[in-house]
């Protein structure tokens, strides 16, 4: 991986579990911290990166990836040698992708 991951973050919030998942993967990773309170997340730069203002969103060189499990697949998906996911044309998949959407819609 050439460039390093771009996670936008804001404390106490769901971008938490992104942060957590590029240590674990022991990614090399910028962090940028949003201050809600300030709006930093409703300035024209970020709006930029995310229309809707929320975290998490990650950048990886031109490729931005927003909500929660978008961002853990395309992860996964960047770091394949952490075994975390199956390969796009392993039967497992399916089930996979499957849990994850689950997971996102339900919880």
């Amino acid at each position: 991986m050439a460039d390093q991951v771009e996670l936008f973050y804001a404390p106490q919030t769901r971008a938490t579990g992104v942060r957590v998942l590029l240590e674990e993967l022991g990614a090399p990773y910028i962090l940028n911290v949003l201050n809600f309170k300030l709006g930093e997340n409703r300035k024209p730069g970020y709006l930029a990166i995310n229309p809707a203002g929320k975290v998490p969103a990650v950048r990886h060189g031109a490729t931005v990836v927003t909500e929660q499990v978008a961002i853990y697949v395309y992860l996964a998906d960047l770091f394949p040698e952490k075994g975390l996911t199956p390969a796009v044309d392993d039967p497992l998949r399916g089930p996979y992708l499957r849990r994850n959407v689950y997971m996102a819609s339900c919880f």
